[in-house]
């Protein structure tokens, strides 16, 4: 019971960043800002996600976790009082790009201490990685919907400072809730896939361009819904449909043992993100946003399975391993918002749709002959 409880922390921590990447661009729109004026912030966040990653690699340590992710907790609370108190662009940005050192202390710590907190149990793998999809799938969905709320009744500036208590709630909940297992012990891969080619490179491929798809997506999306007129509330509801989606879609894939490995089916789950992104190209009405919300949710569901699972999946390596799949993600939303600033020399803003679709057609042919090479 405690291990599955411990991934309620996970959930609201998410719950903290969907709340950030939802409320700095919509604030953004509301003061007239520029597509290229959201892309900083996004870009901002991926950047920093990028170099604190790897930083994640040499200081998390299994033994530390815990306290590790308490300080997180405070760190992200401070951070999200800032930006309620000042509302200027540039201060923005640069708390975007210093904030992912919270988050992924965070999501690296958290994964380390589960895995070790795992160790001694039957859990497979693929239960304990479904298990912290949901989790943070639910908390970034939850996210856009709270901020939504909250803007229709009060202001961006009170949904900040809801997300600063939540992230201290965090941090003393670490502090009672967490125990942290035995010092310095290394966990134990699932012996089910041990013996299994190493896809992490795979893996890290699914979240470099997985992260640019959503990033993009999440950079056009609020001038797009603002050009349907949208209320606050229902453009919140869009990104809460992509990530329950791909939270209760995830939960079907605990049951996984080889498709991981297959060298059609894995690419092929890609296919989800084309349909989402054609979606969004021609969308015509807030109904095709959701539609298209549904599809990005498969894909999205499919991707962070992958690049976990062969991170995690290493005998020995996973600490490292996690570390560069974090990265992998960050570089994805650094990427994002640059497809984004090409599309202006198209002169239409959703064209950048089309970029990450002919992404996604070349990470469909690298997965493929990755596949076949690791497994001869």
């Amino acid at each position: 019971m405690r291990q599955i409880f411990a991934y309620s922390f996970p959930l609201v921590v998410d719950l903290i960043l969907g709340m950030a990447l939802f409320i700095g661009p919509m604030r953004a729109v509301e003061n007239n800002a520029s597509v290229k004026t959201i892309s900083l912030l996004i870009t901002a966040y991926g950047f920093g996600y990028i170099i604190f990653s790897f930083l994640m690699g040499k200081i998390v340590k299994i033994h530390l976790a815990k306290l590790e992710i308490i300080l997180s907790g405070f760190y992200l609370a401070i951070l999200c009082t800032i930006l309620a108190l000042n509302n200027n662009i540039y201060l923005s940005v640069f708390i975007y790009c210093i904030f992912p050192l919270g988050t992924s202390m965070f999501f690296n710590a958290f994964q380390a201490f589960m895995k070790n907190m795992d160790k001694n149990s039957n859990k497979p793998l693929t239960t304990s990685v479904s298990y912290y999809i949901f989790s943070w799938s639910i908390g970034f969905a939850l996210g856009p919907f709270v901020s939504g709320w909250i803007r229709e009744y009060l202001t961006w500036d009170n949904a900040y400072l809801c997300a600063a208590i939540l992230s201290v709630m965090v941090s003393i909940a670490a502090i009672f809730i967490l125990h942290q297992s035995d010092e310095k012990s290394t966990a134990k891969a699932d012996t089910h896939f041990e013996n299994k080619p190493d896809l992490a490179l795979a893996g890290w491929a699914s979240n470099l361009f997985g992260g640019i798809v959503l990033a993009l997506f999440f950079t056009v999306y609020p001038k797009q819904s603002e050009l349907f007129a949208m209320r606050p509330a229902l453009k919140g509801m869009v990104i809460f449909t992509h990530s329950t989606v791909q939270a209760f879609f995830v939960l079907f894939l605990k049951k996984s043992k080889n498709w991981m490995y297959h060298p059609y089916l894995l690419p092929l789950s890609n296919v989800t993100a084309i349909i989402g992104l054609l979606l969004l190209f021609y969308a015509s009405s807030p109904a095709w946003l959701f539609i298209a919300a549904v599809f990005l949710g498969l894909y999205s569901s499919y991707f962070f399975f992958c690049s976990i699972f062969h991170s995690l999946s290493h005998p020995s390596q996973s600490v490292r391993n996690i570390a560069v799949n974090e990265a992998a993600i960050g570089t994805g939303f650094l990427l994002g918002p640059q497809l984004v600033n090409l599309t202006f020399l198209a002169d239409n803003m959703k064209f950048s749709y089309i970029y990450a679709l002919v992404l996604v057609l070349i990470l469909i042919v690298f997965q493929h002959f990755v596949i076949k090479m690791k497994s001869r």
